[in-house]
């Protein structure tokens, strides 16, 4: 089990979780004695179980009510129309990790599943064509973004227009 912890970490499915599902897996096989090769079944129906039950809704309606319920910590809590804030996600992370995918298809869920106004704002990027990059996955996801406007604009300052 120790190297299935070591693999969730890697798969970044945090902390929190993997502890969750390492605990739940160790019970499982202490209670029911099951062989070893069954681990696998049940690690699978827990991941299903817990990716359905945690992040199976984002956004608006129904669908946020029940990710935004005390059920479920982890969930986006989105600001309401009412308040006339928006909501902000910083995605941090290292190189190579898949950050700028990961902005690009939640952006593409959360306009079209989660019925929410996106608008990325590429702020820190530094890698060599990241902006066009995070371009290219706007017009994908059909939503707008903010850029710095010349070579010479470091990339911070997009927050602040």
């Amino acid at each position: 089990l120790e190297s299935l912890e070591d693999v969730l970490m890697m798969a970044d499915i945090g902390a929190t979780t993997t502890d969750e599902i390492i605990r739940d897996l160790r019970s499982i096989a202490v209670e029911d004695q099951i062989e070893p090769d069954d681990i696998k079944s049940v690690l699978r129906g827990n991941l299903v179980q817990v990716l359905e039950g945690r992040g199976g809704g984002i956004g608006s309606g129904a669908a946020a009510e029940q990710a935004s319920s005390s059920e479920n910590p982890r969930a986006i809590k989105f600001a309401t129309p009412d308040e006339g804030i928006p909501t902000v996600l910083m995605v941090i992370g290292a190189n190579g990790m898949g950050k700028t995918t990961t902005i690009g298809k939640l952006s593409r869920r959360l306009r079209v599943e989660g019925e929410q106004k996106v608008l990325l704002a590429a702020c820190d990027t530094f890698r060599a064509a990241a902006v066009e990059q995070l371009e290219m996955w706007s017009e994908r996801a059909e939503v707008d973004i903010v850029t710095p406007q010349q070579d010479t604009e470091k990339p911070s300052t997009v927050l602040f227009r």
